[in-house]
């Protein structure tokens, strides 16, 4: 992950949340139907790829990920997408580890909360 990482909207998505970084294992709050979408720092010169391990019931994954290598020379990020579908309260974890091996050489554990969004709270 990099030192001056931070979460952030997504440009195409107005109803997301981007995780990047350290700052990443603090607890992620989004509504029913926003799309969260995570960033993970890229390992891919060893054969190294991120997959998910826990997924919890009220969030769905919207797809497999896809490399965002930005300019040359830059860090490589891992970009996965879920969407919100239902309340509730879990753990998202991600391992970093080569795929005909089962350990895992990095874990990365983010806590998902999901409302109902505002305009059902009213």
């Amino acid at each position: 992950m990099t030192r001056n990482s931070v979460a952030r909207p997504l440009a195409q998505a107005p109803s997301a949340q981007h995780v990047v970084g350290p700052r990443a294992y603090a607890p992620i709050t989004v509504a029913v139907g926003d799309v969260l979408a995570v960033r993970l720092v890229d390992a891919t010169a060893g054969g190294f790829v991120w997959k998910v391990t826990e997924l919890p019931l009220h969030l769905e994954a919207r797809d497999k990920g896809h490399q965002d290598t930005g300019d040359p020379g830059a860090a490589a990020f891992t970009v996965l997408r879920f969407r919100a579908v239902a309340p509730g309260c879990g753990w998202l974890v991600f391992a970093l580890a080569l795929p005909w091996e089962g350990h895992p050489v990095r874990q990365i554990r983010l806590r998902v909360t999901v409302q109902e969004p505002m305009s059902a709270r009213r």
